[in-house]
């Protein structure tokens, strides 16, 4: 079982270092290199790195959020400084992994650490998933009808992807409102049996990858797991956070367009910065690196930005993910310099 399971593990992980190979092979092809080099040089530095620092923002809002939904769960309010030194050092490990699941253990096992109650801090990464997952939703849905008029490729594979992703949108945000309001009323609980156990399981796997080898059963009660969504007063900061990460997400696009000498709607951001986010879910590659340049291309496409800005506006983000990752991982060496230092002058 475990020869199957290895082998498995390095196929899947030979198929996400080929996968991002081939996609900038494709990318590659596409792009007019005389056209990309003289978008390179109309950079305006300053406003490059306006856009850069809305890296640093981002951080200290989803920090902000960890700790709103830590307090929802279990009324304690973490240090900011410690969860945001943290929430650096966990982006820049899971920068490594697909999916941002590295990031996510080292979350829920930095703070179980801290105050205990792992299974709760699995509940809160996951329920911080899902209210994410539902603002991306929301803001597609919000932002889809004033962007057509923007649209220059009308052919039909952006009217396919758009049906796609605003039918998949409606149907998760029925459902979303159907499981809360029925954990709301608390009606109809055994018919969510499935739904309970399935989280079972998700929660299982979290907490293995964790190092949590506890031989019990994970049971998931429904209730616990919505506690946040039964007090609005602390359920109203992560909703604001969350907005303000699409928000700032969406700015920090804008910004770099605008660095790059070419003006786009910043509502057409707002709508694929959601979009973005989906896709990059998915374990292709590590870092998301080829899928990011590959989806740049195609959505801003549809709109009628070249390849080469789209390409570069690209890369112009994926150096501020660099840099944000290289202060993560200056962080991680000063944290464990400080631990080494503090038991060496223990033993004295």
């Amino acid at each position: 079982m475990t020869q199957t399971n290895n082998r498995k593990r390095r196929l899947i992980n030979t198929v996400r270092l080929i996968v991002p190979v081939i996609i900038l092979i494709l990318v590659w092809n596409q792009i007019d290199i005389a056209k990309f080099k003289a978008t390179i040089s109309r950079i305006n530095i300053y406003l490059y790195l306006l856009g850069i620092s809305q890296f640093f923002i981002l951080n200290i809002l989803a920090s902000e959020r960890w700790r709103q939904m830590v307090f929802a769960y279990l009324d304690i309010r973490l240090p900011r400084i410690y969860l945001l030194k943290h929430y650096w050092i966990g982006m820049s490990i899971g920068f490594f992994l697909p999916a941002s699941v590295g990031w996510d253990v080292y979350r829920i096992t930095i703070v179980g650490k801290r105050i205990g109650n792992y299974v709760v801090n699995i509940y809160s990464i996951v329920l911080e998933k899902a209210l994410a997952f539902l603002m991306m939703i929301i803001t597609i849905l919000i932002t889809f009808p004033f962007v057509r008029q923007y649209v220059i490729n009308t052919g039909t594979s952006f009217n396919k992807v758009m049906e796609i992703l605003l039918i998949f949108s409606v149907g998760v945000l029925l459902v979303l409102l159907l499981v809360y309001s029925t954990i709301r009323k608390q009606i109809i609980i055994r018919y969510l049996n499935y739904f309970s156990s399935l989280l079972s399981r998700i929660i299982e796997k979290i907490a293995r990858k964790a190092g949590l080898n506890s031989k019990e059963r994970i049971k998931i009660n429904l209730l616990d797991f919505a506690k946040p969504t039964r007090n609005f007063n602390k359920l109203i900061p992560i909703i604001v956070f969350s907005a303000g990460i699409v928000c700032f997400s969406a700015v920090k696009n804008q910004i770099f367009f605008q660095a790059a000498g070419y003006n786009i709607p910043i509502v057409i951001n707002f709508l694929l910065v959601p979009i973005f986010f989906f896709i990059w879910l998915l374990p292709v590659s590590f870092g998301s690196v080829g899928v990011r340049e590959g989806t740049f291309i195609l959505f801003y496409g549809f709109f009628g930005v070249p390849a080469e800005v789209a390409l570069l506006i690209s890369f112009l983000n994926l150096s501020g993910i660099l840099l944000n990752n290289a202060v993560g991982g200056v962080i991680m060496l000063l944290h464990n310099a400080g631990k080494d230092f503090a038991v060496k002058k223990s033993i004295q």
